[in-house]
């Protein structure tokens, strides 16, 4: 090989090794460069996870334990403070990142915590349309929903989720929706499934209870009920709603000690002093009920029952006149109820105000046609008027509407003896009396 072809050979070698260095050189910048992108993005998922989790924390956490009967906007200048804090986090992160789902996630519930639940449905919305499979979102969604009436749109959420990722308080939450829209034997359903997933929590055993209560099966409520106080002993409404489940059960002392209870917990609970007050009546011990009552007027001024069973109590101790300023308060602050009118009404019949008692019966059965005891109350008044067969058509009506209402019988069959019907006034006696032997 010549000389000069030595030459030409080095330079073509040196050429390929630097165009090999060229290479290698570009491939560490390209390499150097993805590293370099992939520590930023560690660096930012680190900085947006270190904010969101600060935020998280100073909005008092997410909406996922929120219990969907007390769902009230934050109620101090401290929770606000915390809450405008947590904001600007979430800004910063929509910054670095405007398409990170768990922010507007977070936005969301800032927004439904400072009571701004139709923006906050917007943000939920956006965040699950980023990611539609997150079942945090899907509830917190639903939540959102429920609270806006949105009921069946709430529901289906939380189902969604619920197949996701069943949690109790899902499963609490969505029994809470269903028993408000009327699907008792749902709300059951769902309730013992938060109850299997955690068997401590004491409200589920309260919401199970008062929807056994609703569906007629007192027994099971009361279990319940017990359960919730055996888990939390100072839980006020337990002990409220046991109360009120003994009543209906018929155990009026069991009902007032479940009542007692309630005040010892809280002095100032109005609700506990008016069912008291009930109880009371129906145990006869009108001048203790009254004292009760006047107390939690005293508490809530508007507070329509305390006025109506405080007219009970009065009537029954023989104060006619205090008993129809109570009724005629009771009607003034809640002119919708159907009780207080006819309560009113047998007042007023008892006087020999026979018009007026009249028009107060007839002014209960319009906002409640199903309501028997107007009815009844109605055919007195009308035999009193001389009107016979009128009355008797209210007779049946009352029968109608509930076929154990003895006294309905009796004044039914009065009414027919009046004219001269014996034998159907003896088939009215007759069902009056076994139904009476039933009772005992």
């Amino acid at each position: 090989m010549s000389q000069e072809n030595k030459k030409d050979l080095v330079a073509r070698i040196i050429a390929i090794v630097g165009v090999l260095i060229a290479l290698t050189t570009g491939i560490i910048q390209i390499i150097n460069f993805f590293h370099d992108r992939a520590n930023d993005r560690k660096i930012q998922n680190i900085e947006i996870n270190q904010l969101l989790n600060q935020a998280y924390d100073q909005m008092g956490g997410g909406l996922e334990g929120t219990t969907l009967v007390f769902l009230t906007p934050p109620r101090s200048e401290e929770e606000l403070r915390h809450l405008e804090v947590a904001r600007r986090k979430i800004d910063d992160v929509l910054i670095l990142n405007p398409q990170y789902p768990t922010a507007y996630n977070y936005l969301g519930i800032y927004l439904f915590k400072v009571d701004k639940t139709i923006e906050a449905k917007e943000k939920f919305l956006q965040a699950l349309n980023l990611n539609p499979e997150d079942s945090e979102i899907l509830s917190n969604l639903a939540i959102t929903l429920y609270k806006l009436g949105e009921s069946q749109e709430a529901i289906k959420h939380y189902k969604k989720a619920i197949e996701i990722e069943p949690t109790s308080n899902r499963h609490n939450n969505l029994g809470v929706i269903l028993n408000k829209m009327g699907e008792t034997d749902n709300a059951i359903k769902e309730y013992a499934q938060a109850i299997r997933l955690n068997p401590t929590e004491s409200s589920f055993y309260y919401n199970i209870g008062n929807a056994l209560r609703e569906n007629g099966k007192i027994k099971k409520a009361i279990q319940n009920y017990h359960k919730a106080l055996q888990l939390e002993p100072n839980y006020a409404l337990a002990y409220n709603n046991l109360g009120l489940a003994f009543i209906e059960d018929g155990k009026t002392e069991e009902a007032i000690n479940a009542f007692r209870k309630v005040i010892d917990i809280d002095p100032v609970f109005a609700t506990a002093l008016i069912n008291i007050g009930n109880a009371l009546n129906l145990q006869g011990d009108f001048n203790l009920a009254i004292s009760h009552l006047k107390r939690a007027i005293e508490l809530d001024s508007t507070a329509w029952r305390a006025y109506n069973n405080l007219g009970i109590a009065f009537r029954a101790t023989g104060n006619i006149k205090e008993s129809l300023e109570a009724y005629r308060s009771a009607i003034k602050l809640n002119p919708q109820n159907t009780i207080p009118y006819n309560n009113l009404g047998n007042v007023l019949r008892n006087k020999s105000h026979f018009d007026e008692s009249i028009e107060a019966y007839k002014k209960s059965i319009g906002l409640d046609e199903n309501y028997a005891e107007p009815h009844n109350g109605l055919g007195l008044a009308l035999i009193l008027k001389g009107k016979i067969s009128e009355a008797i058509i209210e007779f049946r009506t009352a029968i109608t509407l509930n076929p154990n209402l003895i006294h309905a019988y009796v004044n039914l069959g009065n009414a027919l003896l009046t004219q001269g019907k014996l034998k159907e006034a003896d088939i009215a006696f007759s069902k009056a009396k076994k139904l009476e032997q039933q009772d005992k």
